[in-house]
């Protein structure tokens, strides 16, 4: 099973703030206080706010940036927009996940990274979000496969081994990327 959580990113209480802070590993928290950007800042306490004490503590990166836990059996994948951050576990480090939030956008979305497959998906009438939050959790999902991300077909995720859930979350739009026969499970705190 794949649990997700999604948090509308808010202020922390200055409590539950330090109680993130004291239970991060060294790494971790030296990833915390490397972001400068007050509003990656907070994305990053709120994903955190969503782990328990312990998973916390667990939490390192990977030299690429992704997340991973030091001694728990789960595979991790988080992801935030402007007003949301979402995390998602596996309940299997050998059952990957990979987890996409983008909030509704107005603007005309760039074509530049899709696949051929992709862009007529969107000239058929696709949603660009539900296109894009698809390629980016298949990225996730994937770790570090060979494949460039240009060249990965959100349409075919078949090919990979996965499948897709997506979901409105509000106006944002969240896609969870796992095996085939995991059930996934949303939940909004």
């Amino acid at each position: 099973m794949v649990i997700v959580f999604v948090r509308k990113i808010e202020n922390l209480p200055d409590a539950e703030k330090q109680n993130i802070i004291s239970s991060l590993s060294s790494s971790a928290l030296k990833r915390l206080e490397s972001k400068r950007n007050k509003r990656l800042y907070n994305a990053s306490l709120c994903a955190l706010s969503l782990l328990s004490d312990m998973q916390r503590a667990a939490l390192d990166y990977a030299d690429g940036g992704r997340p991973f836990f030091k001694d728990l059996d789960t595979d991790i994948s988080i992801s935030h927009s402007a007003s949301y951050t979402a995390v998602a576990l596996s309940q299997s480090a050998q059952s990957p996940v990979g987890v996409d939030i983008e909030d509704a956008i107005e603007k005309s979305p760039s074509t530049r990274f899709l696949t051929e497959n992709e862009r007529l998906a969107l000239e058929g009438g696709t949603p660009y979000l539900n296109i894009w939050t698809k390629k980016e959790a298949l990225f996730k999902f994937l770790k570090n496969d060979s494949t460039p991300f240009i060249h990965l077909d959100s349409t075919a995720p078949e090919l990979h081994g996965a499948k897709f859930v997506t979901v409105a979350v509000d106006s944002a739009i969240l896609t969870v990327c796992a095996k085939p026969h995991e059930l996934i499970k949303i939940i909004e705190k």
